[in-house]
């Protein structure tokens, strides 16, 4: 810290600079002077200061010679200039940029010499700074990160980011020296070596170094390889509801993950009841040391499990709607009544020359909303024109048919004719012209009341598609009423020997998946029980079997080619909101 001066001396200190420069300035006009040197000028100015004025002086001199690349002239000057050391902060103020001088001119021994002799000042920060320099010019990689894994402890956490940078690039470097040792920079290193082989090996050092530096603030990179790091699981831990309101649910899950398991031993699987609580299962399967979470399957405790951000890969059997911070990486799968409206519209698309417009008959609740909106989202991306969204209820099916096909409008218009004419005319009901096909969401029963009335006002003709939903128990009862439907359907309904239930058939997904995310990281798809699953950022999407109903069965129908580009229907995708009727 620069001491005060009082006017008098400052007076002095200018009138003696002048001095000395008018005088040096004379003598160098004749034979024989004396030529002024820099250093010369650098001391004129502390000739006329003593104890903490010069001392202050001097550090402030010595600063900008430094900043300004000048090492040999503040060496110089710092040898020049004795400072006692009894004015504490001044003199260790002057004492580091002597040091960093001498790092500047490549004494590095030197230099080190000298930060020895101050090891136990007060202000260690800077020291330690110095020291790193002095240990980098001289090429010792590890004594100079020691230095700077020391400067790290001593800074606030709110102030050490660059500090921590340094160190990860440094050991990221260095990360052939050995890092056998339990020190901070072993542990550095053993990260670097960590990182080289890859996420598994990242989570065995969180394991081994629980208390390091870098446990607390993982480099960012390490936190996006941790966040998409899938590796194959030897030991999977599995979190279902066996007890409670949920039990049939999750023992069916877990029944189905079973009979996968039993068929390849090579993965252990570990389960717990997460009707006790998220964090009582997490513990649980942590103190099993599972490399893998499978589950859970309720929506509140897949957004508990994910704002945990708990370091280890998950796999949850349902989608969340929050956003949290990864560790680890994690993906989420479900069976939502979306997929299937999403995969209709694509392959609706893909199967019509032209789409037009297509009518979504869909149930008058939440359920529907959701799927409506799904489908909307898939068929105008794709360049589609906006659909008819026709919600149903119970009692309303008729009219909310014949509205969306427009037959009412048509009977409307007739009505309307024959008022202003006075006369009774002839007369065939027309159906919209812009429409091109369905969609219907519906269970068997409600789906088989839904399709002859397509037929009954004048719409017969209409490809049809239906939802997975629709093959339930009752479908046997009502399949006279649905054949030549085209179906969105999960594989295992297909198979006519198959004599399953969607959650046995989800639960072998699920362990066959948890043992498949390393290849779907890479992009490769899995074709499973309940439908082609495919790994977007987090979010396991699938792909349904496209299918037409029979008399006796079901026939398999290929899936269309993709278009390169979305179609061209010669008005603008989103033009106009969908049509609710």
């Amino acid at each position: 810290m620069k001491a005060p001066q009082n006017h008098a001396t400052r007076r002095r200190l200018w009138l003696a600079t002048a001095l000395t420069a008018a005088l040096l300035g004379g003598c160098a006009s004749g034979p024989g002077t004396t030529v002024v040197t820099p250093l010369d000028t650098e001391l004129a100015s502390l000739t006329q200061l003593a104890g903490a004025e010069q001392a202050s002086q001097l550090a402030l001199q010595l600063g900008a010679l430094n900043r300004s690349g000048q090492f040999e002239l503040a060496l110089a000057l710092s040898q020049r200039v004795p400072v006692d050391a009894a004015l504490g902060p001044l003199y260790q103020q002057v004492e580091r940029q002597a040091t960093a001088a001498m790092i500047g001119v490549g004494d590095y021994n030197g230099a080190l010499a000298r930060i020895e002799r101050a090891s136990q000042a007060p202000d260690q920060l800077e020291w330690l700074g110095l020291e790193t320099q002095a240990y980098d010019g001289l090429g010792d990689q590890r004594a100079a990160m020691a230095a700077l894994a020391r400067l790290i402890e001593l800074t606030p956490d709110d102030a050490n980011g660059r500090l921590l940078g340094d160190i990860w690039v440094r050991a990221q470097l260095a990360s052939l020296l050995d890092a056998g040792g339990d020190d901070a920079v072993s542990g550095w290193l053993a990260l670097a070596q960590a990182a080289e082989a890859g996420a598994g090996d990242v989570r065995a050092w969180r394991k081994a170094w629980p208390d390091h530096r870098a446990n607390r603030v993982l480099p960012a990179d390490i936190q996006a390889l941790l966040a998409r790091g899938w590796a194959k699981p030897a030991r999977i831990g599995v979190i279902l509801p066996l007890s409670g309101p949920l039990v049939g649910v999750g023992s069916n899950l877990l029944d189905g993950i079973m009979s996968e398991q039993l068929s390849d031993r090579s993965t252990t699987v570990i389960v717990s009841d997460g009707s006790l609580g998220v964090e009582a299962a997490v513990a649980e399967l942590t103190a099993q040391s599972v490399d893998l979470i499978v589950g859970p399957l309720p929506k509140d405790q897949v957004n508990q499990l994910l704002a945990m951000a708990i370091d280890l890969p998950l796999l949850t059997l349902n989608y969340s709607d929050i956003e949290a911070d990864a560790l680890a990486p994690r993906a989420q799968m479900g069976l939502a009544p979306e997929d299937a409206a999403r995969d209709a519209a694509r392959l609706m698309m893909l199967d019509l020359d032209d789409p037009r417009r297509p009518i979504v008959l869909v149930p008058g609740d939440a359920t529907g909303e959701r799927v409506s909106a799904a489908y909307i989202s898939e068929w105008t991306d794709n360049g589609g024109v906006a659909p008819v969204i026709a919600p149903y209820l119970n009692d309303n099916q008729r009219q909310v048919v014949a509205d969306a096909i427009g037959i009412a409008a048509s009977q409307a218009r007739h009505s309307a004719l024959q008022r202003l004419l006075a006369a009774d005319l002839e007369f065939t009901p027309r159906r919209r012209a812009d429409i091109s096909s369905v969609y219907i969401y519906a269970n068997a029963v409600t789906a088989a009341q839904l399709k002859p009335l397509l037929a009954f006002y004048y719409a017969g003709d209409l490809p049809v598609w239906v939802a997975d939903a629709a093959l339930d128990r009752d479908l046997d009862l009502v399949r006279d009423d649905l054949v030549g439907a085209n179906l969105v359907a999960m594989p295992w309904q297909l198979d006519s020997l198959a004599d399953s239930n969607v959650l046995f058939e989800l639960g072998r997904d699920a362990w066959l998946l948890a043992n498949s995310l390393d290849s779907l990281a890479q992009g490769n798809a899995f074709d499973g029980r309940t439908g082609l699953w495919t790994l977007e950022s987090e979010r396991l999407t699938r792909a349904m079997s496209p299918a037409r109903l029979t008399a006796e069965g079901f026939t398999a129908l290929e899936r269309p080619p993709e278009r390169a580009e979305p179609l061209a229907t010669g008005l603008p995708a989103n033009s106009a909101p969908p049509l609710e009727l």
